[in-house]
């Protein structure tokens, strides 16, 4: 093999197929007369057609040169670089007399064809059967030329190259489908004309699927190859809406603002008036933020304008998603998630099941900025809830919080000696504030949100000292803790001699009240081991962590602090107590004084188990709980009732794919005839039984799926499985645009998914004590290549299915199909899609869809 030669003298370079390069390797063989004649001038001077850098060749079999002839024969796996153009080919032919050049594949032993020709400069690449280039007049000619320009392959039968590096071809084939030797499908164009990187020009045009060709064609086709961000018009889908005529949907025009921001205006056009806008911003700054607008206004006609059944829907929704990025700012970090607009925008609009199924719309809107060598966390937000079927809208802003982290006032700067107690002492200070307002969306308005604003300020003061042992095992920490709350509105209850009864009447203002209260808490930690030499079970571990606070906080309904009044409430003289704050802002200081003990105890409980390996014994641990928790109450202060109920939970796995969660409440005191507690205790009656059950919930969750191995295991897909998005926009686009094969995952033969709760309430009618319920999704593989996944629910009482979606998938190599279906139900629908899957032809798609409300008709 030879490789690695220095050419000398070489015709002008051009950067298409590269093979004018080879053309340095004719002055090589010749070297001996080059080398005369250097060796007799040396002011020689640089030839204008010598190379700027090397050209490097290599052969795997041989070299020959013919000096009669003038020509060179390279032979096996060629390989001539120049700067960043390869070519590579099985044999190689070099005239230097004329400038020529012919590549061509090598038969192998068995007689076949191989080392097809390719070239490859920087990110273009093609290859070709047999490729010929005379380099004096710049042309060139190339046999089966196949390139690929994109997601897009270009074939050409016979292909002709000009100087200015433009190629005529013949029978030309356009496809994204990968088997370039016999594609499931393609246009074919006839003569056409390639502009690398820019365009292809081509006349008549016809669409050919499994060698049939369809009567789908088109006079003339420009097909635009360049890179990156170009205006263009979004071809719309059409079809035919039962209840809003022929339409044509998803139709407009996108431009590219700059490289880091896009826009595109979307739009629907029905037969009976009907319209839909929808302007979407996109932004992505490096190192700085990304994120999405999304605005929609419909205006939807339903039958004709002079007939009785004709409605008019006028609807807007606005999505927004904002992310910062985490190297933008240190200190600062501004985020947002915003989907506002009107109840049946979902309903009316959108062709995704779980859009219309959803009635819940949430925005949250985030600034967080800390100070650099100062305690200080500042963090201000703006809210927004609304339940499309009850048509309520709730809006907090603004809101927000100031943390500062724990100071210690006393502690000296250049510690002396032991610490003091009093040096222990410190604080931390957290104020919130938060503005709400609830109405309906039907009376939101700017005046209206300002007379019904509810604003308030909470002032939360702790103060501490550091843990102290009492003997070696229990750790003591007191705390006082000092709370005040300031709002600008007050409910004043008078009475009205007239109407009998106290009327309400709110005052707008400052206004405030506060409370404070001390407390001691007292924990330690309790280990029990148990270690077995025979056996499977090598040990049991049990960790206990019991916890004791005492507490106490005045009565704060007393006369002197003026938080609670009294007032008549009818005829015969009968008063009431009431809190004017009770309502507005964050509350009143409760009322009641308090002395008490709370208690808790939390559970640990692990095994070891004990098996034999190749290396010896091996010990695994394994947890029965992680959490089994009770605890409860008792205030002193109290005149009855002075136990609270006792609160139990826990959580526990089994295994990798099962959970189980559960908590309830035991009263310890008696239930009278109208099931309120009464000051009588249980065990009173039945000693052997002091608790009663008064709620409890199970829930058992858990899933299972075919096992991934090998590289798969490594290369699973981050996005989730078909049928588990939340329905947002940005994910409907997303699956417009790729297709739902983005949401499969190929490497899981099949998974299954399920949540089973249990929930009981003592309180509730005879009968139904006991309330099931069951959810479920997953995805299966049928073969290779059929996807079925499912998302649904068992209502156990009724024995019947909950909204049910299914959704099918085939693979058709270059081409997709699915199938969403909602098979029974008030939003029943479907929506059938078979398209190609390459992004140069996304609008090379058939839809039949039939949305919920069309079904109604």
């Amino acid at each position: 093999m030879l490789h690695n030669q220095h050419l000398g003298q070489c015709s002008p370079s051009f950067r298409w197929l590269g093979l004018c390069l080879a053309l340095a390797i004719a002055p090589v063989l010749c070297s001996y007369a080059q080398e005369t004649l250097a060796s007799k001038d040396s002011l020689r001077v640089k030839s204008k057609d010598e190379p700027e850098q090397p050209v490097d060749y290599e052969a795997a079999d041989s070299i020959l040169v013919d000096f009669i002839s003038n020509q060179a024969q390279l032979m096996g796996k060629v390989k001539i670089r120049f700067g960043s153009m390869e070519l590579q080919s099985g044999r190689a032919y070099q005239n230097w007399r004329s400038r020529s050049l012919k590549a061509l594949p090598i038969a192998d032993s068995l007689g076949r064809m191989a080392d097809t020709p390719r070239f490859v400069d920087g990110t273009q690449s093609f290859v070709a059967d047999s490729m010929e280039y005379d380099l004096v007049a710049g042309r060139g000619k190339i046999t089966e030329l196949v390139t690929r320009e994109g997601e897009a392959y270009v074939i050409g039968r016979k292909v002709q190259r000009v100087f200015e590096g433009d190629m005529y071809v013949r029978n030309t084939l356009f496809t994204t489908c990968s088997d370039t030797r016999h594609p499931h499908f393609h246009l074919q164009l006839g003569k056409a004309k390639l502009i690398p990187d820019k365009r292809i020009i081509a006349g008549p045009s016809r669409l050919v699927a499994l060698d049939i060709p369809l009567p789908i064609g088109l006079p003339f086709a420009v097909i635009p190859l360049m890179r990156g961000q170009k205006a263009g018009i979004l071809f719309p889908e059409y079809g035919n809406s039962p209840q809003f005529g022929f339409f044509l949907r998803n139709g407009g025009y996108y431009w590219p603002i700059s490289p880091s921001m896009d826009l595109s205006l979307r739009g629907d056009i029905y037969a009976y008036g009907g319209w839909r806008l929808n302007p979407t911003l996109g932004y992505n700054k490096r190192y700085r933020s990304s994120g999405r607008l999304n605005i929609n206004w419909s205006n939807l006609q339903s039958g004709d304008t002079k007939a009785k059944d004709f409605s008019r829907q006028r609807d807007f929704m606005v999505f927004w998603q904002h992310n910062q990025d985490a190297r933008a700012h240190p200190y600062r970090r501004f985020s947002a998630s915003v989907q506002a607009g009107s109840s049946n925008f979902l309903r009316n609009n959108t062709p995704s099941t779980t859009d219309f199924l959803n009635n819940q719309l949430n925005s949250s809107v985030s600034y967080s900025r800390s100070f650099p060598g100062k305690p200080i966390q500042l963090n201000l937000a703006a809210r927004h809830s609304q339940n499309t079927q009850t048509r309520r809208l709730q809006v907090n802003f603004p809101e927000g919080n100031l943390n500062i982290a724990r100071v210690q006032p006393f502690r000296k700067r250049s510690a002396i000696g032991a610490e003091k107690w009093y040096e222990k002492i410190g604080f931390t200070y957290q104020s919130n504030l938060r503005s709400s307002l609830n109405v309906a969306d039907t009376l939101f308005s700017p005046s209206n949100a300002i007379q019904n604003l509810d604003a308030g300020l909470q002032h939360n003061l702790p103060f501490s000292t550091s843990s102290f042992r009492l003997g070696n095992f229990v750790q003591i920490t007191p705390s006082f803790a000092y709370q005040e709350r300031w709002t600008n509105r007050r409910s004043v209850l008078t009475y009205d001699t007239a109407l009998g009864k106290a009327v309400a009447d709110t005052e707008r203002g400052f206004f405030r009240n506060y409370d404070y209260q001390f407390s001691m808490l007292m924990n330690t930690r309790l280990f029990g081991l148990v270690q077995f030499t025979k056996g499977p079970i090598a040990a049991i571990r049990h960790v206990i962590n019991p916890q004791i606070s005492l507490g106490w906080r005045p009565d704060f309904r007393a006369a002197r602090y003026g938080f609670y009044k009294t007032v008549q409430v009818d005829r015969q003289g009968n008063t009431r107590i009431y809190s004017p704050f009770a309502g507005f802002g964050y509350g009143v200081a409760g009322a009641g004084g308090s002395a008490s003990l709370n208690w808790s105890i939390d559970n640990n409980l692990e095994f070891k188990t004990r098996t034999q390996g190749d290396s010896g014994e091996v010990l695994q641990r394994r947890k029965l709980f992680d959490s089994f928790r009770f605890g409860g109450a008792y205030n002193f202060n109290a005149d009855s009732l002075k136990m609270s109920s006792i609160q139990w939970g826990g959580r526990t796995q089994f295994g990798d794919r099962f959970s189980l969660l559960f908590s309830g409440i035991w009263d310890v005191y008696q239930r009278g005839g109208d099931n309120r507690l009464i000051n009588r205790w249980l065990a009173s009656e039945q000693w052997w039984k002091p608790v009663a059950l008064s709620q409890a919930n199970f829930t058992v969750s858990g899933g299972f799926g075919g096992a991934v191995s090998g590289s798969a295991a490594s290369n699973r897909m981050v996005m989730p499985p078909l049928l588990w998005d939340r329905g947002d926009s940005s994910i409907w686009d997303d699956i417009q645009r790729y297709g739902y094969r983005m949401f499969i995952d190929w490497n899981v033969p099949y998974r299954f998914n399920f949540n089973y709760n249990l929930t009981y309430q003592a309180l509730n009618p005879k009968g139904q004590q006991w309330v099931q319920s069951l959810t479920f999704n997953g995805d299966l593989s049928l073969t290779r290549l059929w996807k079925i996944a499912f998302n649904s629910g068992l209502d156990l009482v009724s024995l019947k299915l909950t909204p049910t979606v299914i959704n099918l998938y085939r693979d058709l190599h270059c081409w997709e199909m699915s199938l969403n279906l909602v098979p029974f139900g008030t939003y029943k629908s479907y929506t059938f899609t078979i398209n190609a899957k390459g992004q140069m032809l996304q609008d090379l798609r058939l839809i039949r869809r039939r949305n919920w409300f069309d079904l109604q008709r």
